[in-house]
């Protein structure tokens, strides 16, 4: 019997699939099967596997019902003791299979290892590394609940995680329906490491799921809401579902803004503020730096753009909310400043002038005046 098994389904991307495939057939691991679960490509998309004339390679094939259906599937009939997952526009590196087999034999208490990726685009060409243990280095619960940084592509983990599960990959919660299986696998006690190292790319291209903002919302409401509503939810989480669906309804507002869906970005927003107690004494100006931190680390172009973007489409005129604009412009330099900071750098003198000419207010909070000191260089 192969020792791993790597699951991939695939749905009409013949350009893509043939590089998947011969990533993992070129890996310098070999004790593996693939099985490829074609989710009703037309044309069906066996041609492509066997040309590859590889044996570990499986083909399987269901009419369309999604990519959870066609993971599950895979996992159904799966021989190996440890489970690799990869998208069919995704691809592995080289050395990955053999570098996270090695740490799941190594490390015998851990259930599922995880590693980062690079992007690409559509041509696959490389673009930016992905270190998500550095954006979370601690993948557990609670902390990752607000932050689940784990590409499918890029982990590797043992079947007995999935006895720990009532159900698999939940197709209702597609396309956060990853998300939905990390989490409860979490929330079942199984132990998630990171391996700091680079596996796998991610190739970003029109046709992801993660282009589809409004998808996503859904999705993660479902997931969240399925989540707090569990028998098996740890009682130390019990009192954090607003908070959480709070914190994903305020990051669903910030995409929708950004992608230009404004009636949706009000509408997330006017839900996180329900589920938030943003009405407290500090409430707004820290909504106001949620809003300035997504705009300097998620938006390419203009920041302060995009923050009068979104003042622009608040879901109402409340006072206490719109006076928060100013705060908010100035937030995008002292954000600067702040993450300087944090990476044991010099923050830009200017960025600290342009927040306080902004706004003087950051002239009350000890923190922007040991900042001042960094920048001056003592």
């Amino acid at each position: 019997m192969p020792l791993v098994s790597v699951i991939v389904p695939t749905h009409n991307r013949p350009q893509f699939l043939r590089d998947a495939l011969e990533s993992v057939v070129q890996q310098k691991f070999s004790d593996f099967e693939v099985l490829v679960v074609d989710d009703g490509s037309q044309p069906p998309a066996q041609p492509i596997v066997e040309s590859l004339a590889d044996p570990r390679l499986r083909y399987f094939y269901q009419d369309q019902r999604g990519r959870s259906h066609a993971r599950n599937l895979g996992l159904r009939h799966a021989e190996g003791e440890f489970i690799a997952l990869l998208d069919d526009d995704d691809w592995f590196l080289e050395d990955k299979l053999a570098l996270q087999v090695d740490y799941l034999r190594a490390n015998p208490s851990v259930e599922l290892v995880a590693g980062g990726v690079n992007n690409a685009d559509e041509l696959g060409r490389l673009t930016e590394l992905e270190k998500g243990w550095l954006r979370q280095p601690n993948l557990r619960l609670p902390e990752a609940l607000y932050s689940l940084p784990l590409l499918p592509s890029a982990v590797l983990f043992r079947r007995r995680l999935l006895s720990a599960l009532e159900t698999w990959f939940d197709s209702r919660a597609t396309p956060a329906e990853d998300t939905d299986f990390f989490l409860r696998a979490l929330a079942a006690g199984c132990c998630f490491e990171w391996q700091p190292e680079i596996v796998a790319v991610r190739r970003l291209h029109p046709g992801n799921s993660q282009q589809d903002r409004r998808a996503y919302a859904e999705a993660y409401g479902y997931v969240f809401e399925k989540f707090f509503a569990s028998a098996r939810l740890p009682p130390y989480l019990v009192g954090r579902r607003n908070e959480v669906l709070g914190h994903y309804a305020l990051i669903s507002a910030m995409e929708a803004y950004q992608a230009g869906y404004m009636q949706m970005g009000a509408s997330e927003l006017l839900r996180a503020l329900e589920l938030s107690d943003w009405r407290n004494k500090d409430g707004a100006r820290l909504l106001a730096r949620a809003i300035a931190s997504y705009a300097t680390t998620k938006v390419s172009d203009d920041g302060a753009a995009f923050v009068d973007r979104v003042f622009d489409n608040l879901p109402g005129a409340d006072d206490k909310l719109v006076g928060g604009r100013r705060h908010a412009q100035s937030a995008i330099y002292m954000d600067k400043v702040m993450k300087a900071v944090a990476q044991g750098k010099q923050p830009a003198l200017k960025d600290w002038l342009r927040a306080v000419w902004i706004d003087p207010t950051w002239l009350t909070e000890k923190f922007s005046w040991a900042a001042l000191l960094k920048a001056w260089g003592r």
